[in-house]
């Protein structure tokens, strides 16, 4: 258990204790003014250590509870983390739905299930992506080549080929299969779109500059940015014009060019 997750279960224990105590307190005020006939509850205003055991119990099988649902992380649409609780599904280009339906961790690595669509996944393969932390980037971990008609697809991560290659077993793992649909067109797979590029999988030149994103990743070129070496030269016209666009043009920073209209 890593440490923000230490940080919101120690929140959500704090806020069930308040709770229970709000509880109680309400509950000795209704005694105290003859409005609730509950004569036990007039101990605990003589011993206040029994309330505070009361708070224990209570909060103790909260704790309790949420460990053994696997508070060790939380999933995404398609994403798992390293429990065997499974996970929604995502929904695929053909209308199928990819889930993971059984995450097992052990010392050594994570064992993953895939469920397939009924109708398969395009190309016969998934991408498969991992990070051991989600308020950093993920890493593709490789491809995952499925049978046509296999309805799961079973792999194995090592703890070696997670984020970081661990020396051991990281306290959460976070898991997404991805297909290999790319509805832009752009060359681009929309699973690395999303978790790799931060590109738009709907749009096949997500900054506009008259590349597509797939073209810009393969030459080199920021996808998010029209003018990647910032020369002030979008990369469409350095391309046109066999000029490097991941390099500055000698001078361009000093070139003013106007544009008059009659």
């Amino acid at each position: 258990m890593n440490v923000n997750e230490i940080g919101w279960l120690a929140v959500a224990g704090l806020a069930f204790a308040a709770a229970v105590l709000l509880c109680v307190s309400g509950a000795l005020w209704l005694r105290e003014h003859g409005m609730l006939p509950l004569w036990r509850f007039a101990l605990l205003r003589r011993r206040p250590l029994a309330e505070l055991a009361l708070v224990a119990v209570f909060v103790g099988g909260f704790v309790h509870y949420g460990a053994s649902k696997g508070m060790r992380g939380a999933d995404g649409s398609v994403a798992g983390a390293a429990h065997e609780d499974t996970c929604p599904p995502e929904r695929t280009a053909s209308g199928g739905e990819l889930r993971f339906v059984a995450i097992a961790p052990g010392t050594a690595g994570v064992a993953l299930s895939i469920e397939m669509p009924a109708g398969g996944v395009t190309g016969n393969a998934l991408d498969l992506f991992c990070t051991t932390n989600l308020l950093t980037s993920w890493a593709l971990l490789g491809e995952v080549l499925v049978g046509a008609s296999v309805p799961t697809a079973d792999v194995f991560v090592a703890s070696a080929e997670m984020p970081g290659a661990p020396s051991a077993m990281p306290s959460a793992a976070f898991f997404l299969a991805g297909t290999h649909d790319d509805i832009d067109g752009d060359g681009l797979y929309d699973g690395r779109e999303l978790r790799l590029y931060g590109t738009d999988p709907l749009r096949p030149d997500t900054d506009g500059d008259g590349l597509s994103d797939g073209y810009e990743v393969a030459v080199g070129t920021a996808p998010l940015s029209r003018d990647t070496d910032g020369d002030g030269y979008p990369d469409d016209e350095e391309v046109v014009a066999s000029t490097n666009p991941r390099s500055p043009n000698p001078g361009a920073a000093a070139t003013i060019r106007y544009f008059f209209e009659s």
